[in-house]
């Protein structure tokens, strides 16, 4: 079991070129007018290394009802790597999930929220450029920053998910959010006491959702940072941290195959910018695999050699799986090389 907070790591000196230990740090970022705080974990150096990092530092964005602890098998096959020994990372969990406030109105935008959680956070560390690392959610949030902002970003890492689903015609979507939250605040209106499990029953439950695709050991992980321990008539209990309202997918395919393209095009116009993409194999199509090719397509075409696209074998969690994380930790240490 994995298990981080304000720890020392250390690795044999020949493994790393400049610092033979690096720590990570539970770091809060308050959000003023609405109140509470966005939670993640800073990895970084414990010594300054004299040679200038490959990249700005790194945020990594997680899944819908994951958490930062999403990456912690990830990122320390980064820092091992000689290419990115000296940048820092800092991990965060989205608003509504793992240590971070839930919000005070009735459903999440994941977008709007990601959005401003990226920009909360280049302004506390005062990072004026980033490289964006996402997974799933995160990976499509990464997508509308990226070209928005593309001038703040110098490397875009997509895990899987690349951008959001398009509808074309998004009155069913709308149709369908309202009626959720409209449930969801009756469902709160009449019980807010969240069901709590025995650990093996939180565990499978965990297990279940992600498709019986993410090992166990992947699920106690997020676990970690994702429930929160209770004691019921003497015996231990456990609840999911994440808030309920994450159910409701307000900002979900709302955006048309036109719209997509262009936010495409727009990275794609960017010449400093470098992409990579790392797909599942067989992964999860949340679209036609045609579509989410379509779009791959549109960024090399833009970007030449400053696109990759990479597939590797494993589920929609294969950053989190035990082959499938060295791979990925491997093109990654290529990627921020060349």
């Amino acid at each position: 079991m994995i298990c981080l907070r304000n720890k020392v790591f250390k690795f044999p000196l020949g493994k790393l070129p400049h610092f033979s230990t690096f720590t990570v740090k539970e770091v809060k970022i308050p959000i003023p007018v609405t109140g509470g705080h966005l939670a993640g974990q800073l990895w970084q150096p414990t010594t300054a290394p004299p040679t200038p990092p490959p990249c700005p530092p790194i945020i990594c964005l997680h899944g819908i009802q994951d958490n930062s602890n999403s990456f912690n098998l990830l990122i320390p096959h980064l820092l091992l790597s000689n290419n990115l020994h000296n940048t820092p990372i800092y991990a965060f969990d989205l608003p509504g999930h793992g240590h971070s406030t839930h919000t005070t109105s009735l459903y999440y935008h994941s977008f709007f929220d990601g959005l401003l959680s990226i920009h909360r956070i280049m302004k506390h560390f005062n990072w004026p450029k980033v490289t964006l690392l996402g997974h799933s959610l995160g990976a499509v949030i990464s997508f509308i920053f990226t070209a928005a902002w593309p001038e703040k970003v110098t490397h875009y890492i997509a895990l899987d998910n690349l951008h959001p689903i398009p509808r074309n015609d998004p009155t069913h979507g709308f149709q369908n959010v309202v009626a959720q939250a409209f449930a969801m605040e009756t469902k709160l209106t009449s019980s807010n006491v969240r069901p709590s499990y025995t650990h093996s029953e939180i565990l499978q439950k965990l297990y279940n959702s992600r498709g019986g695709q993410l090992p166990l050991s992947a699920c106690e992980i997020l676990l970690q940072r994702g429930a929160s321990k209770i004691i019921n008539n003497g015996e231990p209990r456990f609840r999911f941290l994440h808030d309920v309202k994450t159910n409701i997918k307000a900002s979900f395919r709302f955006l048309g195959d036109t719209n997509i393209e262009a936010m495409a095009r727009r990275i794609a116009s960017s010449p400093d910018l470098r992409v990579c993409i790392v797909k599942g194999d067989p992964g999860e199509d949340f679209e036609e695999r045609e579509k989410y090719m379509k779009i791959v397509g549109i960024l090399k075409e833009g970007l030449g050699q400053g696109c990759e696209f990479h597939l590797v074998k494993g589920g929609h969690h294969f950053h989190m799986e035990e082959e499938g994380v060295g791979r990925v930790g491997g093109i990654l240490g290529g990627f921020f090389k060349r």
